[in-house]
């Protein structure tokens, strides 16, 4: 069984940092291992899913996207909504806006289809976008192929993969990723190496759900139907500042001082600052 916080001592902290949450024993972590155990055959709640046919595209210079990997997000988000997580527990985090706004549009879907469920607090945000936030499960969608994009900074690395206080799932495509060259020499081969060595990598075979896929479907042949699909506003009510819970602005355009009360580090489980500012912190991130 593997913790979050002894995976992120051991990838960006050279194993210097010991976690003081005791996450193993929380219902939420004891929850996320059972779900692993029944679908993917892996008593843990830290599991990299490997999506062999995903494909990083980019239109016309902008934000980068991967269709066949934000269905597979998406899918695993609805299974937990299916084993009773509840939408503001969960997080759909990737490093580019692209994947983002294919991850709010499947959030339409799965609002309008467990319309009994509150998915207003439903988090669909870039890493960026999630710095200082704590949600109990974070599905993270690295996108990217044999190129590692925003993914070469360990820090922006860490954020993603620091966001969930008791289940993490990583969706990316493990092989591709793993091909490009000098992978190692940066933190993300570590990362995913990680999982291979502990055998946590299921390779996906599952079929999408039928309905989910229609919903997300584009056109090949058209572009602009593409284009509008990337940049479509989800119809779901946008998350409360998480410095002063106000509902009509976010975090990063929040006009108040910072409230250092409002992120809880989740490698020492205090409150007043995140992962990056821990004072436990002996290495400088590179």
């Amino acid at each position: 069984m593997q913790a979050i916080g002894d995976f992120l001592s051991e990838i960006f902290y050279h194993n210097k940092v010991e976690s003081l949450a005791d996450t193993a024993s929380r219902r939420s972590a004891i929850r996320i291992r059972e779900f692993n155990k029944q679908h993917f055959g892996l008593d843990t709640n830290i599991i990299c899913i490997n999506v062999g046919d995903g494909v990083c595209k980019q239109l016309d210079g902008s934000s980068k996207y991967n269709e066949q990997q934000a269905l597979v997000g998406l899918t695993i988000t609805e299974w937990l909504i299916q084993a009773g997580f509840r939408p503001k527990d969960l997080l759909n985090s990737s490093p580019y806006l692209g994947q983002r706004s294919l991850y709010r549009r499947g959030n339409q879907y799965l609002a309008e289809k467990y319309s009994q469920s509150d998915f207003s607090d439903m988090g669909v945000l870039t890493f960026d976008g999630a710095q200082g936030l704590e949600s109990s499960v974070n599905v993270m969608d690295l996108v990217v192929n044999d190129r590692p994009g925003f993914l070469v900074e360990a820090s922006r690395l860490l954020v993603g993969a620091s966001r969930g206080a008791n289940g993490l799932f990583i969706i990316a495509n493990v092989n591709a990723i793993m091909r490009g060259r000098g992978i190692m020499d940066i933190t993300l081969g570590r990362f995913l190496d990680y999982f291979v060595q502990k055998h946590l990598v299921y390779k996906w075979t599952e079929p999408i759900p039928a309905a989910l896929a229609d919903f997300m479907s584009f056109s090949s042949t058209v572009t602009d139907r593409k284009i509008e699909a990337l940049k479509v506003v989800s119809k779901i009510t946008p998350m409360t500042c998480r410095n002063c819970n106000d509902p009509s602005h976010r975090a990063s355009q929040c006009p108040h001082p910072f409230n250092p009360q409002s992120i809880t580090c989740l490698l020492c489980n205090e409150k007043g600052h995140g992962v990056l500012e821990c004072p436990n912190k002996p290495y400088r991130l590179s």
